[in-house]
C-alpha cells in the first residue's frame, strides 16, 4: 500500500547514499526468523485486499479473482470502509495503476513479466482445466 500511494500519488522512491534495506524471510530450520506475535491469515488477507480495491483501479477484479480472494467474493469477509482512501487520492490528485505500469513497463513489459497471451491447460478427456488454489 505504502510504495502504491507514494508513486501513484506524486512521490518517489530514491536510494539514499550507504543505505542498506533488506527482507528478513522466516525460515523453520531458524528460531530467529520465527514470528515473535500473531498474524492471523485473516487479517493479513483483508490488508492485501484493501490495498488491491484502494490502488489497482480496472485491475480490481482480476486480483480479487485469484482463489485467495474467495472469500470476499462471496461476502464472507469484508474489506471494510474505503473512504479513507477515497478522500487521499482526491487530495493527493493520485494517478490510476495503469500509470504505475506505464512508469515501470521497462520492468514488466520488457522485462517479459506480462505475458502477451494466456491460457489455461486443459484435460482432452474430461474437459477440466489446471487450477491454481491458495495454500
Amino acid at each position: 500500500d505504502q510504495s502504491l500511494r507514494t508513486w501513484l500519488c506524486g512521490g518517489r522512491i530514491v536510494v539514499a547514499k550507504g543505505a542498506f534495506v533488506a527482507h528478513m524471510w522466516r525460515d523453520p530450520s531458524k528460531p530467529e526468523t520465527r514470528l515473535k506475535y500473531p498474524m492471523p491469515t485473516k487479517d493479513v488477507m483483508r490488508n492485501k485486499a484493501r490495498a488491491v480495491n484502494a490502488w489497482m483501479g480496472n485491475f480490481v477484479n482480476k486480483t480479487l479473482s485469484f482463489p485467495e480472494y474467495s472469500d470476499f467474493r462471496a461476502g464472507q469477509w469484508s474489506i471494510g470502509d474505503m473512504e479513507n482512501f477515497r478522500s487521499v487520492q482526491q487530495r493527493l490528485k493520485c494517478k490510476p495503476f495503469e500509470s504505475y505500469l506505464q512508469h515501470f513497463s521497462h520492468i514488466y513489459v520488457d522485462g517479459g513479466l506480462l505475458p502477451e497471451q494466456v491460457f489455461q491447460i486443459q484435460d482432452r478427456r474430461s474437459g477440466k482445466c489446471l487450477e491454481r488454489t491458495p495454500k
